[in-house]
């Protein structure tokens, strides 16, 4: 029986997946006029922490030094350059009358600073629907090991929703089903996935077909 739902947040709750994209775009286009491998890179690891996308970038492509005050300075630059488009992102049509309604235990583990997801989600007036926030320097399979662990409960109680390859490794990793949230970055990777999703309008029925599948 499903017990709680672990979200990303990036184009699951928000649609906000691509503003990050383009950000990255846009910051790094000052160190380099072919940003074509950084932004193959940033696509292929969707989701993951901005700073190991940082280090990556400077030290394999870039090939320049890197050090941790360079990555706070990168996303502090990062932060001017979204922060604000996330807070007027729209919602995922149906994720608030859903997380309203809901019965199950709800949790947020994403690639997000955790500073910024509980700034992000109490000016959006999204916090109080989950029992746990989890962002980075944690990674989301530690997340959710520590979501089970804290509130006693068993894989097959939990699935987990992310729009990228990272929150389906997480899922992968601790033997949670994985259910993709489609977006324009992702449908060559996840239309045809079984139980990809749009939004949230129809989600419950979602949940039942996983649910029996679980079950079997």
């Amino acid at each position: 029986m499903i017990k709680g739902i672990i979200f990303d947040f990036d184009g699951v709750i928000l649609d906000s997946a691509n503003i990050k994209t383009e950000a990255f775009e846009e910051l790094f286009r000052s160190y380099t006029d072919d940003i074509s491998e950084i932004m193959r890179y940033h696509k292929e690891n969707s989701g993951y922490s901005r700073f190991i996308k940082f280090e990556y970038f400077f030290t394999e492509i870039l090939k320049k030094e890197y050090s941790d005050d360079l990555g706070l300075q990168l996303s502090k630059k990062f932060d001017l350059l979204t922060i604000n488009k996330i807070l007027k992102a729209s919602k995922v049509d149906g994720i608030e009358r859903f997380l309203s309604e809901t019965n199950l235990q709800c949790f947020i583990a994403t690639g997000t600073p955790q500073d910024d997801i509980v700034m992000i989600t109490k000016e959006r007036m999204l916090y109080d629907y989950f029992i746990e926030l989890i962002g980075t320097p944690t990674k989301k399979a530690d997340a959710v090991n520590m979501i089970m662990g804290k509130y006693d409960l068993r894989p097959e109680e939990l699935v987990f929703i992310g729009d990228a390859e990272s929150d389906q490794k997480a899922a992968d990793t601790t033997g949670l089903t994985f259910i993709p949230r489609l977006t324009s970055e992702n449908l060559d990777i996840y239309s045809k996935h079984p139980y990809a999703i749009k939004d949230f309008t129809h989600f419950e029925e979602m949940l039942v077909k996983v649910e029996e599948d679980i079950s079997e």
